[in-house]
Order: C-alpha cells, then structure tokens, then sequence
C-alpha cells in the first residue's frame, strides 16, 4: 500500500513514486535522471534538508522549502486544482518549470529556474519583490498570455535580449529588455494604474520635453545591483490612450521627480498596437508610454519608404511643416537594435521630397531610420524601415560599390581571391578572411573590374 506520509534518512527514486504528502526532516532526497514523482498532496522540505531532483517532478499541492540543499537538473510540474503556494525560508529551486494549474499559484518564498518555464494555465501571484520568480542567466520563458502570466515580480538575471511574463492577472502585458551589463537580476512588474504625476524634464536620453505620459498603466523595473541596457515597451488596446500619429511617441521615465523623455530608437506597429524602444541607459525606474508635442518635433513625416534596388538601398520621403529644420541623418542596422550613421541629407527650403542611395548595402535584411535634427539641436526618429536583399546572405559581396579609394570585400569564408580587370587579366591577389575585408588605397585606375575567388564566384566593382 502506498505510504500516506513519506519520513526517510535517505531515498533514491529510480522509477516512479505517487505520494501524498512528502515530508523531509533532515534527509536527503534524489530523484534519478529519467524517474518521476507524483505528489498529489504538499512537498516540505525542513532545514538540513537535501533535495535533488534530476527526473520529472509533479506537485499538485503546496511546497514549503527550508531547505538550502534544493538542485535541480529536472523539471518541476505544478499542475493542482487548487491555489498552490510556494513557501518558506529558501529559494526553491528547479530547472524547467511548467506552470499547469487554472486556480494559480502563490509566491511567498522565491521561486528560481534556470531552464524552460511553460506557461499552460493559471495566474501566478507574487506580491512581493523578496518573493519573485527568479529566472537564471541561462533560463527563458514560453507560452505566456492573458490565460497564464505572471501578476508580480519577475527577476531576470544574466544579460541579452528577455521579455517578462508580466500582467495584471487579466491581461498579459508584457515588457522587453536587451541588456549589456546586468551584475544581481533585474526585477520588473506591471501595474494597470497611475505612477503618479511630475513634472516633464529635459534630462533624459532626448532633451525634448514630453507632453503628456500614460497615467493607466506603468512597468516598475528595478535592478538589484546595477544594468545597462534598453526597455522595449508595447501599447494595445487595453490601457493605453487614443494614439494619432506614432512619430509623436517616447518612452516616459520617470526619475528624479520628472517624467523624462528617453528617446524612441525604433517604433514599430500601427496606432492600434505596436512597440516602442528607448535609448541605452543605467537608471532604472517606473516606464510607460509618452508623447511629444506636436511643435516638438522638427518636421512632419508624411511617408518614408526603403527598398532594395541592385543590391543596394533606396530610400524615399517626404515632409511638410518643416520649421527651423536643420538635416536628416540616414541610420542602418542589422538587427534593428544597433544602428550606425550612414549618410546626412540637408534640409532645402521649398522642398518635400528626398531620397538617398545606400550604396554600401553589404547585408540580407537591413533596417532604416531618420533622425530628424532641428536648428536647436533637437532631434526626433522617424519610424524603422526594413528590406531584403534578393541572393543568398552569405554570398560574396563589395561595397561601396562604385567605390573610390578603399574597397571592402564581405566573404563567407577563408578563400583567395583576384582582382581583375574588364579584359580578365589579373590586377591583384590576395586572401580573404570570412567577414569583412578592406582593400585600402587600390593602385588601380577608374573603370570596371571583376572579384573572382578560388571558388568561382564573381562580383562586379567599378573605381571610380
């Protein structure tokens, strides 16, 4: 008959086990790789208590972790009909954790992944920044939404790209982060109200004021040591206000007893729904959506359109109510995150079209924006554009092309290669890295010449 309660100096579980109630008082406790458990009642873990769970563990109860020795190479399934609580003294914790239980789950005590955490069903509650679930450097996060999310804390340690599970418990609103530096976790909540009204500063990422911010909902994002990095922050049709026009929208931070303005790198969306990505920082603190005056931004963008054209990006736009406009500056990115300065493009009175050739087009997917510079230095982005190149992404490339005294070669691999002229007599030799390779003050004079490598691949250049 199956023990109703389990007390033991000792136990190795190699196959399967249902439980009732497991209760450790000072024993050590092993789950092999490959067996599971079944706990249809409460797991507690006493002081001095050793835990190691290496298979697949399945609690439909509460869990009551005093225990320091808690590892974890397996997965942790919460999948009770009943609220289910996580508590006592110590961290509890597991590796993929799959989150299972439509009557939810509580948080008094942390809660730490490093692998996997699914979320199937259920609104997880942690109230408390002490009692957060805790997501190692090596951990993410799947299936998250309305039905199934985190109301609370949620602490992400480690650095890169992560986007937290975090709600109200009604709807799931979620925040994104990219960070670079990240030295104890940072901790984020969301909260459907009001951060509170201050005045509108000019000392953020952008020195242009902002008008208005969103006072219905706001994300609390702290670190516990110190970050850098950037917030990606999402508007819908949930909380957020009647949007008009997206090239009027920042990212509000409030610190320092102001609402800042700290910047708007890349929009994406349409004024139902979209994302919003701010400027690089290291303060952290209450976010939510701004907006900028009208008069604030230096030019009114009526379209701006990019497309690939012979390997190369054309760029069109056009304007109107320009005043005391100064110049567009043509960024490009790879990744949309991480843009150079490309070009500048003066402002001319009387004019409303412009466009701009990217000639040194060297990648399969690239993303434009407009910085939009007034006379006073003031500034503002105009929305990310996105185009494919036509070939295959690691094909040989040249670029500037034409170009005048450097010329790099973007290679695939380690190969050789030839520089040759338009009657197929070889100009140059020289070997290639895979990457970028730059061919500086060619002694060659203008006209056509073809790059042809060891594998027989050929692009055409011209000097000019």
């Amino acid at each position: 008959m199956m023990k109703k309660i389990l007390t033991f100096l000792a136990l190795i579980i190699p196959l399967a086990l249902n439980a009732q109630l497991v209760y450790n008082n000072g024993a050590v406790l092993t789950l092999l790789s490959g067996s599971s458990m079944k706990v249809n009642g409460s797991l507690q873990m006493q002081s001095g208590s050793t835990f190691l769970n290496n298979g697949a563990l399945t609690i439909a109860g509460n869990v009551v972790s005093n225990a320091v020795g808690i590892t974890s190479a397996g997965t942790l399934v919460l999948n009770g009909n009943a609220i289910q609580t996580f508590s006592g003294s110590q961290s509890f914790i597991a590796k993929d954790v799959v989150f299972n239980n439509a009557a939810g789950i509580t948080l008094a005590s942390p809660l730490k992944a490093a692998g996997i955490v699914t979320f199937t069903s259920g609104i997880i509650s942690a109230s408390s920044a002490s009692a957060a679930l805790i997501i190692a450097s090596t951990g993410s996060v799947n299936g998250a939404g309305n039905s199934s999310h985190v109301n609370g804390y949620v602490t992400k340690e480690g650095i890169g790209d992560f986007t937290f599970p975090i709600g109200d418990g009604t709807r799931f609103q979620s925040l994104s982060v990219h960070l670079t530096a990240n030295s104890g976790g940072l901790t984020a909540r969301y909260y459907g109200s009001d951060s509170g009204t201050a005045p509108f500063g000019t000392s953020g990422s952008s020195p242009v004021a902002l008008e208005s911010y969103n006072a219905n909902e706001y994300w609390d994002v702290n670190p516990v040591g110190t970050a850098t990095g950037y917030v990606t922050i999402f508007w819908d049709n949930y909380k957020s206000p009647v949007i008009t026009n997206t090239a009027l929208l920042a990212v509000a931070h409030k610190r320092n007893g102001s609402w800042l303005n700290e910047g708007a790198l890349a929009v994406t969306g349409t004024t139902a729904s979209g994302s919003l990505k701010s400027a690089t920082i290291s303060t952290w603190s209450p976010f939510t959506l701004g907006t900028l005056p009208l008069s604030a931004l230096p030019v009114r963008l009526i379209s701006f359109t990019a497309k690939a054209a012979e390997q190369k990006g054309s760029l069109q736009w056009r304007i109107a109510d320009a005043n005391g406009f100064s110049h567009f500056e043509v960024e490009r990115s790879s990744d949309a995150r991480n843009f150079e300065r490309i070009g500048r493009v003066d402002f001319l009175q009387m004019r409303q079209s412009y466009d701009y050739v990217d000639d040194a087009l060297h990648m399969a997917t690239a993303y434009y924006r407009l910085k939009m510079v007034d006379l006073d230095g003031s500034w503002a982005y105009s929305r990310t554009e996105s185009i494919k190149v036509e070939g295959d992404a690691n094909a040989l490339r040249g670029y500037p092309n034409p170009f005048i005294s450097t010329l790099t070669i973007s290679s695939p691999i380690l190969q050789k290669a030839k520089l040759l002229d338009i009657t197929g007599a070889t100009v140059h030799e020289f070997n290639l890295q895979s990457g970028d390779n730059n061919l500086n003050e060619l002694k060659i004079t203008s006209g056509t010449y073809l790059i042809r490598t060891e594998k027989g691949e050929t692009i055409k250049v011209v000097k000019q």
